[in-house]
C-alpha cells in the first residue's frame, strides 16, 4: 500500500542516478548510487556487503567533542553525534578492523597531523589503519572538500615551501583506503625538492580514489597526487616542479586530466605505470603526455602503458617517451609521437578539433567524426583494478561493459557535431561553462543548433567587443557586438554548413570618463572623480570634450555618469550636434559611448534653433556618429532638432535624434523620444538593439527611424504624415505599434514604406499598409486584418484583431491575451544580436518558447497562481512551461520564489510527477527536503513545512542522459490541522 508517513520529519528511500555537478569551477562526475535511510542518506556507491563501524564528519555542525558514532548531534548533554574534523573521526578506527568516515557536505580545512615514513609533512587527514573508507555523504565531490594549505613564506612556488599541508597521506603499512567522491585541493609539499611529493595526495600505493577530484595542488613530483590509483576522477589546475602534475607513479582508469602545469618543461604525467580510458588534454610543459626515464622492465615491456587513450592540446607536443606503450589511442598529430611499443592500433595523426565536442565548454564527449568511437578494447580496464564490489564507470557515470569495444577517452557517450566550429582568436571565458578558461583561443563545436553562448573578456575593467564573419544563406555577413553592463556578451551564431564561423575579440583598454555635474572639460578624463586641489585629474563635463581629447586613431571608450548631458557641442556636415564622433581636428574617431548607470542614467539633450523655437538653421541633432564602429549603449535621446528642410537630397540633415554614418554604426539599449526633424524624427541608418523609438516627430517621412536595422525595438507613438517606418533592411523581434499619427491627430497612412527587408518574429500591429509600401519578405509575424498586407507578401504570419494582441502600457505581452505569445522562431533571428534578455534586460524565455515581438510576456504570476497563489515566482529557467494540465512542467531547469506562509497554513502537500530518468529536487529555506525520481508515472507527495515569515523554494529538475521526459508540479496546496501522505 506504499509508505505512512506522519506529518513530522520525513526519510526518503530514492534509488537514483546522481547528475553532473560543479566544484570549484569544475564539472565533477556523477556516480550510480542508491541512497539509503538510516540516519541520513548515505551515498557514493559503497558496497553494503561486510560494512564496519561506520564514523562520522560534519565541517559546519559537527564538533571533536562528540564521539562521531551519529551523523546529527543528538541534542541535551548528548555528546552522540559527527566530528567536526576528518582526522579526529579516522583516529576513531581501530587497527584492521576496517571502518567507513562518511562526511557530510562541507569543507574540512581544520585539524590535521603529520604522515611517519616516506615525506613526511603536515597533512589535513593522515590514514593510519587498514580499510579505511572515506567518503561524502552525497557521493558528490562538489559537496565535499578537504582542503590543504599552500605556503605563504617568501619564495614559495604555486604554494610549495614552508608552511604547506596536503591534503591526504597514507601511511606506509596500510592498506586498502578508498576515498570516494571528495574534493582534495589547494594542498602543496613543503619542499621543491624531489623527495617530496604528492601536493593534493600522498596514497604510498595503498590507496583507490574513486570519482574524486584533484585540484589546485602543488609538490616537486606529483603536484596533484603519488603513488595512486584514480578511477573516474578529476585532475585539474595542478602544478609540478619536476614530473607529473596531475599524478606521480600512478595508474588511473576513465580519468580525466586537463589544465595541469609544470615547471621545467616535463610532463603533466610521471611514471604513470598504466592509463587506461583516459583524456589527457591541455596540459603544460612539454607536451609529453608522460615522462618516464626509467628503464624498460624487460625488452618487450615498458614501464609505463597507455591504453584507450586520448591525448591532445599540450603545449609543445603531445608524445610519450621512450619507457612506454601505447595501445588503442588517439594523440594529436605533431610529429613527437615516441614509444617503445607503438601499436598498430594507435592514431598519431589525429586533429584535436575533430575528437571532442567542445573542450573550450568542458564538453570532452568524443565525435562521431572522430578516431575514438569503438577503438577501445574493454579489457583494457581490468589492468587497472576496483575495489571489490564497484564497477567501472565513465566521467560521466556511464557503467562500462568490460567485454565490448569502448571509446576512446574519459567519456563514453558519443555525439554528432553539427555542421559548424566557432573558432576564438583571444583570450574569454564562457559563461556556463563547467570549465571556464582564461584561454588564448580554442574550438566550439556546437551539437544542437541554434546555439547561444555569453562570454566576457578576461582582463577586469576592460570593456570588450567582438566581431564575427558569419556566412549565412544570404553570402557573408559582419557582424559587431558589445558586451553588457555585466561584461558578458552574447554571440549565437548561424549555423554554417562549410564550417567557418569565425569569432575574434578585440579588447579597449582606453577610456575617457564623463560626468555633466561634477566635471570640467580643463579635466584631462583619465578619472571618474575629480582628484582636487590643482590636479586637472578628473572627468569631463561635456560629451564633446572627451571626443576631442582622443587621440585619432584607436579606440576610446567614453563612459557616462548619470545625469543630463545638455551642454557642449560641434558643427559637423553644416549641422550642430551635441555630440559627434569627429574631433575638433575634423578627424573621426572610432568611439563608444556607454552610460555607465546602466539604461536610462544618462540623457542627451538637443536643442531647438533659438528663433523659431523649433526647425532651425542653428537647432542641435543629439548625436552623430560617422564611424562604422562607433556606437551608443543606454541613453535617453530627447529634444534634438533639424533644419527645416524636407529634401531628400540634403541627407546631412536628416535625424534630428541620432543620425548614424553607416549600418555598422550602433545603438543599443536607448530610448529616443520627442525629437523634431524635416525627415526622420528619431533615428537614421545605423543598427539598433533593444531601443525605443516613441514620440518623436517629423514634418516629412519617416518620423520614427530612416533606413535602420531593427532588434528587439519598439516603435511607436511617432507622428508625421507617413513613413513613420521606412527604407529598413531588417526588422527582427520588434514592435511596430499601432499609434503611427498625424499631427492632427488621425491615423498616418503607408506607417511601412519602401519595405524590401526581412521582418520576422514581430508584432506588426500598423493599422494601414497600402500599395507598393507592402512588406515583401515577412515571416512569422502578426499583422492587423483590414491593413492591406498582401498574402503573397507573408510566411506563417497572424492575421488578426487588434484586440488579440493585447499588451500593458510598458508594451509587454498579456498572457491569455496576446496570440504572439510562445510563436517566435528562434532560426528565424538572428540572435547575435538578440541576446538572450528581451528590451528591458528581463529574460528572453518565460514559457519554453520566445514571444513575437520586443518583450517576453511575464508568466511569474501565473506559475504562482498554479502553486495554489500563495506564493511569490521571482526566477524561472527558460524551459520551464506551463502544460495543458495548468501544471509547472521542468523538462529541465529551476522555479525559485517564496511562499507567503502564515501562522495558520504554515504547511503545503506537493505533489509531483517525474516522467524522465533524472532528479526533481525540492528545496525550501535553503535546505533539500525532497529528491524524487521517476515512479511509474503516478504522483508523489510530500509535506512541506514552512515558517511563518515565509520561506525561500526552489524546484530544480536535473535532467537524465537521453531524457525525454520531465517533471511536473501538480499540486501544492496547503494542509490546515493533521494529515497522513501516503507515498
Amino acid at each position: 500500500m506504499g509508505l505512512f508517513l506522519l506529518l513530522c520529519d520525513a526519510v526518503w528511500v530514492n534509488c537514483r542516478i546522481a547528475q553532473r555537478g560543479v566544484v570549484a569551477g569544475y564539472e565533477v562526475a556523477p556516480m550510480k548510487r542508491c541512497v539509503f535511510a538510516v540516519s541520513m542518506a548515505l551515498a557514493a556507491g559503497l558496497p553494503l556487503a561486510g560494512l564496519a563501524v561506520e564514523y562520522f564528519a560534519d565541517a559546519v555542525n559537527g564538533s571533536d567533542s562528540y564521539d562521531g558514532t551519529a551523523a546529527k548531534w543528538a541534542g541535551g548533554e548528548s555528546t552522540v553525534g559527527p566530528k567536526k574534523t576528518v582526522q579526529a573521526a579516522v583516529n576513531l578506527v581501530a587497527n584492521g578492523n576496517g571502518a567507513t568516515i562518511t562526511l557530510l557536505p562541507g569543507v574540512y580545512d581544520e585539524g590535521g597531523a603529520e604522515n611517519t615514513g616516506n615525506y613526511p609533512q603536515s597533512n589535513r587527514v593522515v590514514i593510519t589503519k587498514s580499510k579505511v573508507t572515506l567518503r561524502s555523504s552525497t557521493g558528490r565531490a562538489r559537496d565535499v572538500h578537504v582542503v590543504g594549505r599552500k605556503s605563504t613564506a617568501t619564495g614559495n612556488d604555486h604554494g610549495i615551501g614552508e608552511g604547506a599541508m596536503r591534503c591526504l597521506a597514507v601511511n606506509s603499512g596500510v592498506s586498502d583506503m578508498v576515498a570516494v567522491g571528495i574534493t582534495f585541493r589547494d594542498g602543496a609539499a613543503i619542499k621543491t625538492a624531489d623527495n617530496y611529493r604528492g601536493g593534493g595526495i600522498w596514497g604510498n600505493n595503498k590507496i583507490t580514489i574513486i570519482d574524486c577530484v584533484v585540484s589546485n595542488c602543488a609538490a616537486a613530483r606529483g603536484g596533484g597526487a603519488n603513488s595512486i590509483t584514480a578511477h573516474s576522477s578529476l585532475f585539474t589546475d595542478n602544478y609540478v616542479v619536476s614530473q607529473g602534475a596531475a599524478m606521480y607513479q600512478s595508474s588511473m582508469a576513465n580519468c580525466l586530466i586537463i589544465h595541469n602545469s609544470v615547471g621545467d618543461n616535463r610532463a603533466p604525467l610521471g611514471h604513470v605505470s598504466k592509463a587506461v580510458n583516459c583524456t589527457v588534454a591541455r596540459n603544460g610543459g612539454s607536451g609529453a603526455v608522460c615522462q618516464d626515464t626509467a628503464p624498460k622492465l624487460s625488452d618487450d615491456k615498458a614501464s609505463s602503458v597507455f591504453y584507450n587513450t586520448l591525448v591532445f592540446g599540450h603545449r609543445g607536443g603531445n608524445g610519450i617517451t621512450a619507457a612506454a606503450d601505447a595501445h588503442a589511442c588517439v594523440f594529436e598529430g605533431d610529429g613527437t609521437i615516441v614509444a617503445h611499443v607503438l601499436g598498430d592500433d594507435v592514431v598519431t595523426d589525429a586533429v584535436a578539433a575533430e575528437e571532442c565536442a567542445s573542450p573550450t565548454l568542458g564538453d570532452w564527449r568524443s565525435l562521431s567524426t572522430g578516431h575514438c568511437a569503438n577503438r577501445g578494447v574493454g579489457a583494457y580496464l581490468g589492468l587497472v583494478p576496483l575495489p571489490e564490489g564497484y564497477t567501472y564507470h565513465d566521467m560521466a557515470g556511464n557503467e562500462i561493459d568490460t567485454n565490448s569495444t569502448v571509446t576512446v577517452g574519459a567519456f563514453q557517450e558519443v555525439v554528432t557535431p553539427a555542421a559548424a566550429r566557432i573558432v576564438f582568436g583571444a583570450a574569454y571565458e564562457i559563461e556556463g561553462s563547467p570549465y571556464p578558461r582564461w584561454g588564448t583561443g580554442g574550438w566550439i563545436t556546437p551539437t544542437t543548433w541554434p546555439v547561444a553562448y555569453r562570454i566576457r573578456c578576461v582582463d577586469e575593467n576592460v570593456y570588450a567587443l567582438y566581431f564575427s564573419e558569419e556566412y549565412t544563406s544570404d553570402g557573408k555577413s559582419r557582424i559587431f557586438l558589445h558586451s553588457q553592463y555585466d561584461g558578458w556578451t552574447t554571440i549565437a551564431p548561424w549555423q554554417d554548413t562549410n564550417a567557418t564561423n569565425t569569432m575574434a575579440k578585440q579588447s579597449f583598454a582606453r577610456a575617457l570618463h564623463v560626468n555633466p555635474d561634477t566635471g570640467n572639460d580643463d579635466y584631462d578624463g583619465s578619472a571618474a572623480v575629480p582628484e582636487g586641489g590643482e590636479s586637472t585629474v578628473g572627468p569631463k563635463k561635456t560629451l564633446q570634450g572627451a571626443v576631442n581629447a582622443m587621440p585619432s586613431s584607436g579606440y576610446t571608450m567614453v563612459y557616462a555618469a548619470p545625469g543630463i548631458y545638455r551642454e557642449g557641442g560641434t558643427l559637423y556636415n553644416s549641422m550642430s550636434n551635441r555630440v559627434c564622433d569627429v574631433g575638433s581636428d575634423g578627424e573621426g574617431r572610432t568611439v563608444g559611448f556607454v552610460a555607465t548607470g546602466g539604461p536610462g542614467s544618462a540623457t542627451i539633450v538637443g536643442a531647438p534653433d533659438p528663433e523659431t523655437k523649433g526647425l532651425g538653421d542653428n537647432a542641435m541633432r543629439c548625436v552623430h556618429l560617422t564611424q562604422k564602429y562607433s556606437f551608443l549603449q543606454g541613453f535617453n535621446i530627447t529634444g534634438g532638432y533639424t533644419v527645416n528642410d524636407t529634401d531628400k537630397t540634403h541627407t546631412q540633415y536628416y535625424a534630428a535624434g541620432a543620425n548614424m554614418g553607416t549600418s555598422l554604426a550602433q545603438m543599443l539599449d536607448c530610448t529616443v523620444t520627442n525629437n523634431h526633424a524635416g525627415i526622420c524624427g528619431g533615428v537614421c541608418n545605423g543598427t539598433l538593439i533593444r531601443c525605443r523609438i516613441i514620440g518623436n516627430f517629423a514634418d516629412g517621412r519617416a518620423a520614427g527611424t530612416r533606413a535602420s536595422s531593427l532588434y528587439r525595438c519598439i516603435v511607436d507613438g511617432n507622428v508625421g504624415p507617413n513613413y513613420h517606418v521606412e527604407l529598413f533592411p531588417r526588422i527582427d523581434s520588434c514592435f511596430i505599434g499601432p499609434n503611427a499619427k498625424r499631427a492632427n491627430g488621425t491615423t498616418a497612412v503607408n506607417a511601412l514604406y519602401n519595405c524590401t527587408g526581412a521582418i520576422v518574429n514581430s508584432l506588426v500591429l500598423i493599422p494601414t499598409i497600402e500599395g507598393t509600401t507592402n512588406p515583401t519578405k515577412a515571416t512569422n509575424c502578426v499583422f492587423i486584418v483590414g491593413s492591406g498586407i498582401k498574402d503573397e507578401n507573408i510566411v506563417d504570419c497572424i492575421l488578426t484583431n487588434l484586440s488579440a494582441v493585447a499588451y500593458d502600457e510598458n508594451y509587454r505581452p498579456i498572457v491569455g491575451s496576446n496570440v504572439g505569445i510562445d510563436r517566435a522562431d528562434d532560426a528565424l533571428s538572428n540572435l547575435s544580436f538578440l541576446g538572450l534578455t528581451d528590451l528591458s534586460g528581463a529574460q528572453g524565455v518565460m514559457n519554453g518558447a520566445r514571444d513575437l515581438g520586443a518583450l517576453e510576456a511575464d508568466w511569474r504570476p501565473k506559475y504562482a497562481a498554479d502553486l495554489d497563489g500563495r506564493c511569490t515566482v521571482s526566477a524561472v529557467s527558460p524551459e520551464i512551461r506551463e502544460n495543458a494540465e495548468g501544471h509547472v512542467y521542468l523538462p529541465s531547469g529551476t522555479l525559485e520564489g517564496t511562499f507567503a506562509a502564515t501562522s495558520k497554513a504554515t504547511r503545503r502537500n506537493l505533489g509531483v510527477r517525474v516522467t524522465g530518468n533524472g532528479l526533481l529536487t525540492v528545496t525550501v529555506a535553503g535546505e533539500v527536503v525532497g529528491e524524487f525520481t521517476a515512479n511509474g508515472g503516478d504522483v508523489q507527495n510530500m509535506m512541506l513545512a514552512l515558517s511563518t515569515a515565509g520561506d525561500a523554494f526552489s524546484f530544480a529538475y536535473v535532467p537524465g542522459k537521453n531524457d525525454v521526459g520531465g517533471a511536473e508540479i501538480v499540486e501544492c496546496s496547503r494542509l490546515v490541522g493533521s494529515s497522513i501522505v501516503i507515498r
